[in-house]
């Protein structure tokens, strides 16, 4: 899904970025490789996008896949060198809280079907298209099928390169994408100029286009039509408004969705309409938009920027006692060099994707009171640029991040989150009221009391799940907490005395944020939170520039921090270390993201592991569970309050289990290889996959790239064919797309 609501606000803001719905009139520019994402069109193939529907056999979902394909690959983007098929293996551990929230909320969905449904049991679990299932073992098959049949009946496929990735290869299908062409920059086999289409309806896509430094990107999606008006939030009944999904604008259904033929409906599946995201444009406005506020010129050619820790990474951390305007020059002293010697236009779009990073995403949760519904991106991009007019530099320096830089734009945001927070308090945003109102009778102890010990401690409602297991320990966190001061005292104060802030620890995260901690086994500071959010950050960071660095590491907590709380960074950063680790198996991570409703997509030797009561693992599978809206408007924004999955625990339940497999699931339990099909070779050749992450990232295009290729328009020349034009900054420059407007 990767960042909420990104692709409404980025083609918003940015609408030339966004093409028209792709016709024989209005095609895609030529593309020599085509990269498929190809989670989505299994799901669209599988059931449809607004409904749960009745199942379908794997050879009808095949033949749609495949008819699918041909449209995409024959019809719409014609690429020319390569293909790439990529597949979700098991994604990192990172990944599986939501993964999990995701699939307990379609069993959910799917009991409530069930309920009215004439045939219960033949309707179609979405679950399913998870790694390690028969139906996706299944499906993988039958593309490697699909894809020796066309190379041998098809001159066309013949002639290209094309790779093929499955479930049973580990990674998340665009991470696997960024991995291979990364890989391949490295190694310098992709010439300057290529032309590449990446097909994906997560957001994740633009954000992962910007890291590769490859200007001539598209990003294809489908345009749903999707009816959410029948949908009903499981908390009690109350109906939500409509709301969109993979974050595509909403449309209203088709009023002749129920009265199509056969065909239509099929061709309905297979041929939706489609439009690009132009990722040279999106390059273009940003450049534009940060060099027209801040005033900057471009960086010349041959200029070395000689910031403060420049080219030494040892040298960004903050020491505990030097303030992050210390460490960069004293306040308003402009740094070491001026706005024009210190602008580049890749290190601008670093930073933009780690900006990215504070609304939310996959790995990390949303922060209070930052929403893109509440002009979060505008606070974010303020704070940026006032620090960069004061302190030219840059966030990220060839993928490591510059903690006091990072500190000091925290601090900047952070005044004005809790303001936005407030305000949304006040405007009955927080449909989590009740839960604040409980806490007035709630008096904290204070650092004089003496009921100041761990036998007293702040115990938030019950709602707020605060249960979390991190290196294999289960713990429960709800005694005082630590951290910097709210600039306010707080002598005894009661519930209603408490600020948003203090009460939003308290009830999210059970301890109060102002009061000395209490050493106690197992409870959990504010420090130990920030400790957990940077290092949250700098696992994102590696994971979009570099791979991932840790298969097993996760952000251990439902909520996170204010940033206003997101001090002495450098001293965090120096407890953060990662293990490289190794995936979880196919069937552990079944386990892991699998609510009790989906056990039949398990082997049987595993499913008393989510069903028994004499389980050691059955408290992690709870058959309902509690949502906090947590200041959303919409349901699905909801966080989903279930227990941590204990890995290790899992680890061992599982293995003792391993022996009663049968040899065909011993197989899908393992991982496979990368497949290759050279043009005009018949045979195919094997690749382990690569699970270590790339220690060459450079914020550079490759050399010999141009400012403008043919196909690849710049805004302006966006803005003359009559495309609706909306520029930030007041000033917009012609041509740039590889580079920005005299960018070299």
């Amino acid at each position: 899904m990767g960042v909420p609501k990104f692709f409404r606000w980025a083609s918003t803001r940015y609408p030339a970025i966004l093409s028209d719905i792709i016709t024989a009139h209005n095609p895609l520019p030529p593309i020599d490789m085509l990269f498929l994402d190809m989670n989505g069109i299994i799901h669209h193939c599988s059931h449809n996008d607004d409904k749960v529907t009745k199942k379908w056999s794997i050879e009808q979902v095949v033949e749609r896949v495949e008819k699918t394909l041909m449209h995409l690959i024959e019809e719409i983007v014609k690429p020319q060198v390569l293909v790439y098929f990529a597949i979700d293996g098991v994604a990192p551990r990172a990944k599986l809280n939501q993964q999990r929230a995701r699939r307990y909320r379609a069993a959910k969905e799917l009991e409530k079907e069930r309920e009215s449904a004439d045939d219960a049991e033949g309707m179609f679990d979405s679950n399913c298209i998870t790694p390690g299932t028969e139906f996706m073992r299944e499906i993988s098959n039958k593309l490697l099928e699909f894809i020796a049949t066309q190379k041998a009946t098809s001159a066309y496929w013949n002639s290209l390169n094309i790779v093929f990735s499955g479930s049973e290869v580990p990674g998340e299908g665009e991470h696997k994408i960024i991995s291979y062409l990364r890989d391949m920059k490295e190694q310098s086999l992709l010439p300057p100029n290529s032309r590449y289409c990446l097909y994906g309806a997560d957001a994740d896509m633009i954000m992962l286009s910007l890291a590769t430094h490859e200007p001539y990107i598209v990003v294809l999606r489908e345009i749903n039509q999707i009816d959410t008006s029948n949908r009903q939030p499981h908390n009690g009944g109350k109906p939500t408004p409509n709301h969109t999904h993979n974050n595509a604008e909403q449309h209203s259904p088709d009023p002749h969705h129920h009265h199509q033929t056969p065909q239509q409906a099929e061709d309905s599946i297979v041929r939706k309409p489609m439009q690009f995201i132009r990722i040279n444009v999106l390059r273009e406005y940003l450049w534009n938009e940060f060099s027209a506020d801040l005033q900057l010129a471009h960086h010349q050619p041959g200029e070395e920027e000689l910031q403060w820790g420049d080219e030494n990474e040892n040298d960004v951390e903050v020491l505990p006692h030097t303030s992050s305007e210390e460490k960069l020059g004293g306040a308003g002293s402009g740094g070491d060099k001026s706005h024009s010697e210190v602008l580049q236009m890749e290190r601008l779009i670093d930073d933009f994707v780690f900006l990215t990073y504070l609304i939310g995403n996959d790995f990390l949760p949303h922060l209070p009171g930052l929403d893109i519904n509440d002009n979060a991106f505008d606070i974010i991009f303020d704070a940026y640029k006032t620090i960069f007019s004061t302190h030219p530099g840059y966030l990220i320096h060839h993928g490591k991040l510059d903690y006091a830089r990072v500190e000091l734009l925290f601090s900047l945001i952070g005044t004005t989150q809790v303001v936005v927070f407030e305000e949304q308090k006040a405007n009955h945003r927080f449909r989590d009221k009740t839960t604040y109102e409980a806490l007035d009778d709630v008096t904290p102890a204070t650092p004089n009391s003496e009921d100041n010990t761990s036998d007293t401690p702040l115990t938030p409602p019950p709602h707020s799940n605060n249960h979390h297991e991190k290196d294999g320990h289960h713990r429960r966190h709800n005694s005082h907490g630590e951290g910097e001061s709210d600039r306010q005292p707080h002598h005894h104060r009661t519930g209603s005395d408490l600020t948003s802030r203090q009460k939003y620890y308290i009830t999210k995260l059970g301890f109060h944020p102002d009061l000395p901690a209490t050493p106690s086994e197992g409870t959990v500071t504010l420090r130990e939170v920030v400790k957990e959010y940077l290092q949250g950050l700098e696992w994102c960071l590696a994971y979009y520039t570099r791979g991932c660095i840790s298969w097993d590491w996760f952000y251990p907590f439902n909520y996170g921090p204010f940033l206003q709380d997101m001090t002495s960074l450098g001293e965090a950063a120096a407890k953060i270390s990662f293990a490289l680790a190794q995936p979880l198996l196919p069937f552990q991570q079944l386990l892991a993201c699998l609510p009790p409703q989906s056990s039949p997509l398990l082997p049987a030797a595993l499913r008393h592991l989510v069903v028994s009561d004499t389980s050691p693992l059955i408290r992690f599978y709870p058959r309902d569970f509690e949502i906090d809206m947590n200041g959303k408007k919409r349901e699905y924004e909801a966080v989903v309050l279930l227990p941590f999955i204990d890995i290790h625990l899992l680890t061992t339940a599982s293995e003792e289990c391993w022996e009663l497999l049968t040899e065909e699931e011993r197989q899908r339990n393992g991982f496979g290889k990368v497949h290759y099909f050279m043009p005009h070779e018949k045979d195919e050749q094997l690749f382990d996959f690569k699970i270590a992450p790339s220690d060459a990232f450079r914020s550079e295009l490759i050399p010999g790239t141009l400012d403008k290729i043919a196909g690849f328009p710049s805004v302006l020349e966006v803005q003359s064919v009559g495309k609706a034009f909306y520029f930030v900054g007041g000033r917009a420059g012609g041509g740039g797309g590889g580079r920005g407007k005299g960018g070299r």
